[in-house]
């Protein structure tokens, strides 16, 4: 302590406790051991640092091995997707909704980001919740966008950009701006 902090030692008797085990060990910190002590704490910590990056790679190992078992992401940029929403407001239970076909404008590598056809807002999704509709080939007919629009679109509203009382109907009108 002495040699580093200029501080004198914690204990009267320079009693150092050693790992687990609780083995002592009295340390003698004159002039000419230090070099000697200090060698002997540097091996040490080099064997305790050692034991614990050992332990971060075997959890590391361990982490990928439970993610190999895992299907790998069957879409590509450009594809179209359907997506699984779970509408918790209509069903308390995990039941999930495939909805929209989305075009797949990013891919990472536990997530993609979809583009909405109508809307064109982008949205994350983990990978677990997409599946593939078709191919990058495929046309989007008028058809198709219409089926989409026709579909529950999830709206947020963005801010409230004005409002007037209506006297026929002695209400009040919102103008709305959505995201």
């Amino acid at each position: 302590m002495e040699l580093f902090t200029a501080l004198n030692p914690a204990t009267p008797l320079d009693v150092v406790v050693v790992g687990m085990n609780k083995e002592l060990r009295e340390s003698d910190w004159t002039v000419k051991d230090i070099p000697k002590n200090l060698d002997k704490l540097r091996a040490s910590l080099q064997v305790m640092h050692k034991e614990v990056l050992d332990m971060n790679a075997m959890r590391a190992a361990k982490a990928t091995k439970a993610t190999e078992k895992y299907e790998q992401c069957n879409v590509s940029e450009g594809d179209y997707v359907l997506w699984s929403r779970v509408d918790e407001r209509y069903h308390p239970k995990l039941l999930v909704t495939w909805t929209d076909p989305y075009r797949v404008k990013e891919v990472g590598e536990f997530s993609v980001f979809l583009e909405h056809l109508v809307t064109h807002a982008l949205r994350e999704a983990h990978i677990s919740r997409v599946k593939l509709y078709a191919e990058d080939s495929f046309e989007v007919t008028e058809e198709i966008l219409e089926h989409v629009s026709e579909q529950g679109i999830m709206l947020k509203v963005k801010s409230i950009a004005g409002h007037k009382f209506v006297p026929d109907v002695k209400d009040f009108m919102l103008e709305v701006l959505w995201e």
